[in-house]
């Protein structure tokens, strides 16, 4: 149902940061690299600098870079954040962060969903139309980037296109 008691809702999609791929780790294990956990904090710092995007959960794909990601993006929010780990965002489609979505409670206002593409920016681009000069050579969610979107449907009605596009944020810039 949409209605004014999810006006105000946001979808917090953000790729991990910069991995390491130098390590002899498959790609599960793969670690963030120094500037993947630098661009990490910065996010983390921009998200508790600004109210209206602060994420009431942590929902992340339990591989290294992203987990790594995700804790540390909650541990600079100043209100202590649950972090939930979902194997469905690994190797994930749009129809399964999709289902991840559906299940969230009706209280949850701002989830940030930390994980990878191509399936996070799948999911972007099924949810909204970002404008063309949001994209860096060619690209949208570069390694590090967190994209908001509103969403003013409940979660287990969120159907292609229902979201809006707000503002796309690369760790690297901040």
């Amino acid at each position: 149902m949409s209605g004014p008691e999810y006006k105000s809702r946001k979808l917090l999609i953000m790729r991990h940061g910069k991995s390491d791929w130098s390590t002899d780790t498959g790609d599960f294990d793969r670690p963030l690299k120094k500037r993947g956990s630098k661009a990490a904090k910065k996010i983390g710092y921009w998200l508790s600098s600004n109210a209206p995007y602060k994420p009431d959960v942590v929902i992340s794909s339990p591989a290294e870079r992203a987990l790594s990601t995700a804790s540390i993006v909650a541990e600079m929010l100043p209100d202590q954040v649950e972090l939930e780990l979902d194997d469905r965002i690994y190797e994930a489609g749009v129809e399964q962060l999709l289902q991840v979505l559906s299940e969230l409670p009706d209280e949850i206002n701002c989830p940030l969903l930390v994980g990878h593409n191509p399936g996070l920016e799948s999911l972007l681009l099924y949810l909204t139309d970002v404008p063309a000069d949001y994209y860096q050579d060619s690209k949208l969610l570069t390694t590090g980037t967190l994209a908001i979107v509103r969403v003013a449907v409940a979660w287990d009605e969120i159907t292609e296109k229902s979201g809006q596009f707000k503002n796309l944020i690369r760790g690297k810039n901040l």
